[in-house]
């Protein structure tokens, strides 16, 4: 402590100075750099936003002479060695393209894959699947797929029996050769015994709905994978509106797993198989409450009267949620106005209030 009093001139006062002035200019050299940190950082980013700018220009160059020429130009040959010549640049024109490829069909997209194809750019791709970073070979497996590179599933199915490579890639994988090839993608999905997630399940049956390809696998062909595929299956049921699976969905809902029968009912709803009205009514009170809520969301796509004094029991004695379930079953069932008239015999508030929501035609 003598040695700072001596080095700042002595005396508490003149060391509180010295040190307020020392704190000043440190404050003072931060600001000034933190300054033009900032100002070199907008600078960089303008310089990019050009350079990229300049990029996207010459990209359209290329595609335009690829869509509307016989041939390419020979300063669309000379933009392209430019590209090819900078691995940062090359992967700037492939995305251009991929980007450009997903608002075209027809013969359009076909002069666009060609380029892709002949210009080497396809086995790019190919080599990003092969590394061991999960971003790219996610990146390569979008390219391939939006190029609709079919030549690439035997690559693509290498990645499935790879051990590195983790559920949620493999599920991409999939969707992938779904797309470029539906029977194959299929077979793939069954040998594997993939899980399958949510996004994945919505996702391939979207991407089928847009390919208008209905011919999926029967039901039976996933009941002896994990709990995804059978639920999958479910869906792709729905999806297609197969009722050649009828009988064996039928017999699941007395065997199956409670989140696996969820499915089930939902789907025999869907399919209208008014048949199996007895069966849910019998399992409904040993059921958990998702299951319960599928039997009364599918007695209401029944629209059969058969249901119509279960419902209103329903109605009466269980919980809110499931007396708001069976009144709309009811208001959707054929006879079901004189149920609803029975139950606002009752003059009970709560049945009331469901009652008149339910009628409201503005919901």
């Amino acid at each position: 402590m003598v040695y700072w009093f001596t080095y700042f001139g002595g005396g508490t006062i003149k060391f509180q100075y010295s040190l307020l002035i020392f704190l000043i200019l440190i404050f003072l050299c931060v600001s000034l750099a933190f300054f033009i940190l900032i100002v070199l950082s907008i600078k960089n980013r303008r310089i990019l936003q050009k350079r990229d700018a300049n990029l996207k220009l010459n990209c359209e160059q290329i595609f335009n002479s690829v869509m509307f020429e016989e041939e390419l130009s020979s300063e669309a040959r000379r933009l392209i060695d430019n590209f090819f010549a900078n691995p940062a640049r090359k992967q700037f024109l492939l995305t251009e393209l991929v980007d450009l490829k997903k608002l075209f069909s027809g013969e359009v997209a076909d002069k666009l894959r060609d380029f892709y194809i002949n210009s080497g750019l396809v086995n790019h791709s190919i080599k990003k699947i092969k590394t061991r970073d999960r971003k790219t070979i996610l990146v390569g497996i979008e390219e391939l797929m939006e190029m609709n590179i079919t030549s690439a599933i035997p690559a693509l199915d290498s990645l499935l029996t790879s051990p590195e490579i983790d559920e949620d890639i493999k599920g991409h994988v999939h969707l992938a050769i779904l797309n470029l090839d539906p029977d194959q993608g299929f077979r793939y999905i069954n040998e594997a015994n993939s899980y399958l997630t949510e996004w994945q399940q919505l996702t391939i049956i979207a991407l089928l709905d847009r390919k208008n390809y209905f011919d999926v696998p029967y039901l039976d062909k996933w009941l002896d994978k994990n709990d995804s595929l059978i639920i999958f299956g479910c869906r792709l049921i729905r999806f297609t509106k197969s009722l050649i699976e009828i009988p064996l969905l039928t017999e699941m809902v007395s065997t199956s797993k409670p989140t696996i029968k969820v499915e089930v009912i939902k789907t025999l709803g869907v399919l209208e198989v008014n048949d199996v009205t007895p069966l849910l009514i019998e399992i409904y009170p040993y059921e958990n409450e998702e299951v319960k809520e599928a039997i009364l969301l599918a007695l209401g796509q029944f629209t059969e009267p058969a249901a119509l004094s279960f419902l209103v029991e329903c109605a009466i004695l269980d919980p809110f949620k499931y007396k708001m379930l069976a009144v709309r079953a009811i208001d959707k069932t054929e006879g079901g106005d004189d149920a609803l008239k029975q139950l606002l015999s009752l003059r009970n508030p709560e049945i009331d209030k469901i009652i008149r929501h339910v009628s409201d035609p503005r919901l």
